[in-house]
């Protein structure tokens, strides 16, 4: 007779097949949006959703909706302010994303 995974590992589960979507519907966006800008050209290109999605991440990791809109309100953004392309929404500056991602890499790695 073996035992039954308890509540808290399929949660565990559950969360880490919930994280592990959301990246990959990021990444697809991007592949999609890069293959999509390729034939133009441009002298400084960025991924909106990239900086879309970084910016929700890092603004109390707004995974549901209603954490995006009120993340976004916050900020006074919009999904338009980024999808127009005018200018960078991006209110995390690379250098900053680099150290937060490198840290959370780091203590993650660390046990």
């Amino acid at each position: 007779m073996s035992l039954s995974p308890s509540q808290a590992i399929n949660d565990d589960i559950e969360f880490y097949v919930s994280i592990s979507a959301y990246l990959i519907n990021v990444l697809a966006a991007v592949r999609e949006e890069i293959k999509n800008d390729a034939p133009r050209a441009r002298n400084r290109w960025w991924s909106t959703c990239l900086d879309y999605h970084f910016t929700i991440a890092f603004n109390g990791n707004s995974l549901t909706e209603k954490q995006q809109a009120e993340a976004l309100e916050s900020l006074e953004l919009s999904w338009n302010d980024f999808s127009e392309k005018k200018e960078r929404c991006l209110p995390v500056k690379h250098r900053e994303l680099y150290i937060s991602v490198s840290l959370l890499s780091n203590s993650s790695l660390s046990g």
